[in-house]
């Protein structure tokens, strides 16, 4: 079910097609970590989102695997099950 910043992120994307996708993901990030389940409607924090930035960004300063599973912040299994998952991003 797509919340209200999915919307908006949405409308925004064909509006901006030029804005670069590391951008669009590091926005809302941001987004649903400040604001996600406060008082903006209904903003999912999707801690699992959170949790692949982090991992992204350990990855991308060359940190191993299990050291960036780390910096995350979640446990072993939990990190390479979210790693496993597919990336889906409607309309990005």
């Amino acid at each position: 079910m797509a919340d209200f910043l999915d919307r908006v992120l949405l409308q925004l994307a064909k509006e901006l097609p030029d804005l670069p996708t590391e951008r669009w993901q590091a926005a809302e990030v941001a987004i649903r970590q400040l604001e996600g389940g406060l008082y903006a409607g209904y903003i999912a924090k999707r801690p699992t989102l959170q949790h692949i930035s982090r991992m992204g960004h350990a990855l991308q300063h060359g940190l191993p695997l299990g050291d960036a599973i780390q910096a995350a912040g979640v446990k072993r299994r939990q990190g390479y099950n979210i790693l496993r998952r597919p990336i889906t991003k409607p309309g990005r």
